[in-house]
């Protein structure tokens, strides 16, 4: 299933990563994000195939469920994408746009490609990738700030793709840097978590901030 455009256009996508455990499911139905997320990489919140098919039956049926991976593993990820048990693939690792063509020849479902900000030239390649959507992230040991990579990014002008913001580049003024970015959407990962586990009141939270957005 490709990308579909929606009579709203101007809603901001809200994307939750790192379902774990059956009450993250159940706080993610009442909270209806269009994507939640399934670790399969090292991680606080890395899951099983099994453990996510199991979580992906409790699911509403309406949330789009999104597999994220740190390496370009082709057959499996095109395999859990055939299979229906994940809708889209977000690919964290580096890989170049050649290598990404390879998945691309195994599905026709949804991929997502995270980019780190470093210049205008790593926007500039990131254009490249045969994906249907970029998720953009900053790294502070690169040298560059949070505030600087925004200013990157919202001076580049119109990109070939559609983009998610990672939560770490709104995580100083949400509503201001998705209003001046314009995002498709946003990527929540780390401030809905509480213990080292999901944060039913920081989800509830945040989306409910975000659905009373809206971009004119």
């Amino acid at each position: 299933m490709r990308k579909v455009k929606d009579a709203d256009t101007r809603r901001i996508k809200i994307k939750v990563s790192g379902l774990a455990r059956l009450c993250d499911v159940e706080w993610i139905n009442r909270m209806k994000p269009d994507y939640a997320a399934f670790i399969f990489f090292n991680s606080s919140y890395r899951v099983g195939v099994d453990q996510a098919e199991y979580l992906r039956k409790k699911l509403a049926p309406e949330i789009q469920t999104v597999g994220s991976f740190s390496c370009l593993s082709c057959w499996l990820i095109a395999d859990l994408l055939g299979s229906g048990m994940i809708d889209a693939a977000h690919i964290h690792g580096d890989c170049t746009p050649e290598e990404m063509e390879q998945l691309r020849r195994l599905t026709d479902k949804p991929l997502i490609k995270t980019v780190y900000i470093e210049s205008p030239e790593s926007i500039r390649k990131a254009q490249d990738y045969p994906v249907d959507y970029l998720m953009y992230d900053f790294r502070e040991e690169e040298g560059k700030s949070r505030d600087q990579c925004l200013n990157i990014l919202l001076s580049y002008g119109p990109q070939k793709r559609e983009f998610f913001l990672s939560d770490r580049l709104c995580s100083t003024n949400l509503k201001e840097t998705l209003l001046s970015i314009r995002p498709y959407g946003i990527n929540f990962n780390g401030p809905i978590e509480k213990r080292r586990k999901r944060d039913p009141a920081q989800i509830q939270k945040m989306v409910r901030e975000i659905r009373e957005m809206e971009l004119s």
